[in-house]
C-alpha cells in the first residue's frame, strides 16, 4: 500500500506542472473558442435556412441581365451559368475550409491563439497579411457591401415612383427622394436585427422569386407578341426605339466576354459567407456544405431558367432589363416582376449589409477603446 500511495505521489509530483500547464492552455484555448465560435447550440438557423439565405442572397436583381447574357453569347452562354454556379460553390466552401483549418492549428497550439480564432474575411487576411493586409480587407468589404446597399436603395428610388405612378413632386420633394427616405426609414429597424434572425426575410425573398417565374410563364397566354420568331422585327423598348430581330444564336462568341460578366457578376455574394456561415449553430455548422450546395445549385437553376425561358420568348429582342420586356408584353405582368424584385433586394439589403454593420462596429469599439470608453462589442462577444 505505501509502495503504491509512494509511486502515485511522485508520478503526481512529476508531472503535476506540465499537467496543470496543459489545463490552463486547454482553458484559454476553450474560452478563445467559446467567444468566437458563435452563438449558442440553441439560436440560429438550421442549414436549410441559411441554404435560402444563399439563394436569396445570390438571385437579386441580376437575374434580370441573364437573358441579356443569352442574347450576347448564344444558348452557349448557358454553359457560363452552369460552370460558374459549380466554381462558385467550391470556392464558398474553400473559403470556411481555410478558416477551420488555421482554427484547429490555433487550438492544437494556444500560443497561435492570438486574437483569437478566424471568423471573417479581415481576420485571415490578417493572419496572413499582417495588420496592414487586414485592414486593407476591411476597407474592401466594407465598400463593396455599402455600395451594393446603395445600389439597392437606388433601384427602389427609380421603380416605385413608376410603379405608385407618383408624380414628380411629393410633399415639396422630387419622388424620389421621398422613396429614399421611406426605404431607408423601413431598413434601418432592420439593420438593427442580429444577423442570426435574419433568416426570416430568406422567406420573402424566395418567395418573390418565385413570383417571378410565375409571371415569365403566363407571359405566353397573358402577354402580347410573345413569343418572337426568328425573322420578326423588334418592337420599341422602354425609350428606346426598337430594332433587330428576333434571331436566335447557338453560339457567338463577339459578345462572350460580355456575357461572362453578367454572369459573374450575379454570383458576387462571397463578402457575406464567412459573416452567414457564423450565425450558424455549433450542431449546423458541420451541414455547412450541403447548405453551400442546395443554396448555390437553387440559384444556378433559378438562373438558368429565367435565362432560358426570356430568351425562348424574345430571342434577340430580349433588352439589357428584363422588366422591359415584360412592361411590353404585359403592363401587369411587369408591374408584379418589378414588385417582386424590389421585395427580393430589399430583404437582400439586410444580409449585404452585416459585413459593413461588422466593420463599423469594430471600428467604433476600437476608437472606444482607444478612448478610454470601453468596447463596442456585442453582449455575447459576437457579431452573430
Amino acid at each position: 500500500m505505501s509502495i503504491s500511495r509512494r509511486s502515485t505521489i511522485r508520478y503526481t509530483g512529476g508531472t503535476g506542472r506540465p499537467a496543470a500547464a496543459a489545463a490552463a492552455a486547454a482553458a484559454a484555448a476553450a474560452a478563445a473558442a467559446a467567444v468566437a465560435s458563435g452563438p449558442p447550440p440553441s439560436g440560429g438557423p438550421s442549414w436549410k435556412q441559411l441554404a435560402s439565405q444563399i439563394t436569396q442572397m445570390l438571385v437579386g436583381a441580376g437575374i434580370l441581365s441573364l437573358p441579356f447574357a443569352l442574347k450576347s453569347g448564344g444558348w452557349a452562354a448557358l454553359a457560363l451559368i452552369v460552370g460558374s454556379t459549380a466554381v462558385a460553390s467550391v470556392t464558398a466552401k474553400l473559403i470556411i475550409h481555410s478558416f477551420n483549418s488555421l482554427n484547429e492549428r490555433k487550438l492544437a497550439n494556444p500560443e497561435l491563439l492570438g486574437r483569437g480564432l478566424v471568423t471573417s474575411y479581415d481576420q485571415l487576411a490578417e493572419e496572413v497579411f499582417g495588420r496592414a493586409g487586414g485592414l486593407a480587407m476591411k476597407g474592401l468589404l466594407f465598400f463593396e457591401t455599402y455600395g451594393v446597399a446603395i445600389c439597392f436603395t437606388v433601384l427602389h428610388a427609380v421603380n416605385w415612383p413608376a410603379l405608385l405612378h407618383l408624380p414628380p413632386v411629393l410633399l415639396g420633394l422630387p419622388a424620389r427622394v421621398v422613396v429614399v427616405a421611406a426605404v431607408l426609414g423601413c431598413f434601418i429597424p432592420v439593420a438593427f436585427v442580429r444577423p442570426r434572425y435574419l433568416s426570416v426575410f430568406a422567406i420573402v425573398g424566395v418567395i418573390g422569386i418565385a413570383l417571378l417565374f410565375v409571371v415569365l410563364i403566363l407571359v405566353p397566354f397573358i402577354g402580347r407578341g410573345v413569343p418572337i420568331a426568328d425573322d420578326d422585327s423588334c418592337p420599341p423598348l422602354g425609350h428606346g426605339p426598337g430594332g433587330g430581330t428576333g434571331q436566335r444564336a447557338l453560339c457567338d462568341m463577339d459578345g462572350m466576354g460580355l456575357a461572362t460578366g453578367v454572369v459573374l457578376f450575379c454570383f458576387g455574394g462571397h463578402a457575406c459567407l464567412p459573416d452567414l456561415y457564423m450565425t450558424l449553430p455549433k450542431t449546423q455548422r458541420p451541414m455547412w456544405d450541403r447548405a453551400v450546395d442546395v443554396g448555390f445549385s437553387a440559384a444556378g437553376l433559378f438562373y438558368a431558367l429565367a435565362a432560358v425561358l426570356a430568351y425562348a420568348f424574345w430571342g434577340g429582342c430580349v433588352a439589357d432589363s428584363l422588366t422591359l420586356n415584360l412592361m411590353f408584353s404585359s403592363p401587369l405582368l411587369g408591374s408584379i416582376s418589378t414588385l417582386a424584385i424590389l421585395f427580393n433586394t430589399f430583404c437582400t439589403m439586410a444580409l449585404v449589409y452585416v459585413p459593413t454593420t461588422r466593420i463599423a462596429n469594430d471600428a467604433l469599439g476600437a476608437c472606444a477603446h482607444a478612448c478610454g470608453c470601453g468596447a463596442g462589442d456585442d453582449d455575447d462577444g459576437t457579431h452573430t
